[in-house]
């Protein structure tokens, strides 16, 4: 987890919501099983860790921009998540995400459905339709 990764949520006005890491678990089918098959699955897996830190926030910017208001952001190794801006979370990201100790999902909803994108502590970023890991009813 980030450091302080709370007190940093709550510093940017987005508070940890038990009901958002809910919501993450019952997407997901009420388990976090399907993450691990995002990045089988996933049409292009990006290796970040050789990118800058403008360069992964340019790739995660394209993968959200056709997001419609708020992202579900969660750090599941630690059972948090919010709900947030995906400019407010590029912004800060350099305090919510820390490479090789982290995995940050984000779903977001889009004109084509709910996508979901995995950015995993082995700095690898794969993003598909949430319906291609999980059967939505």
């Amino acid at each position: 987890m980030p450091p302080r990764l709370t007190a940093t949520l709550e510093s940017i006005g987005a508070a940890p919501d038990l009901g958002a890491y809910e919501e993450l678990l019952a997407l997901l089918g009420g388990t976090l099983a399907p993450l691990a098959g995002v990045l089988r699955q996933a049409s292009g897996v990006v290796d970040v860790s050789e990118m800058t830190l403008p360069e992964t926030c340019a790739l995660l910017r394209a993968e959200l921009g056709d997001v419609e208001g708020q992202v579900l952001a969660a750090w599941p190794g630690d059972g948090v998540a919010v709900r947030l801006a995906p400019e407010r979370l590029l912004e800060h990201f350099d305090d919510l995400w820390y490479p090789a100790m982290d995995d940050l999902v984000l779903v977001g909803t889009t004109g084509e459905g709910r996508r979901l994108v995995v950015l995993d502590h082995e700095e690898r970023l794969a993003s598909t339709p949430l319906s291609a890991v999980v059967d939505q009813p």
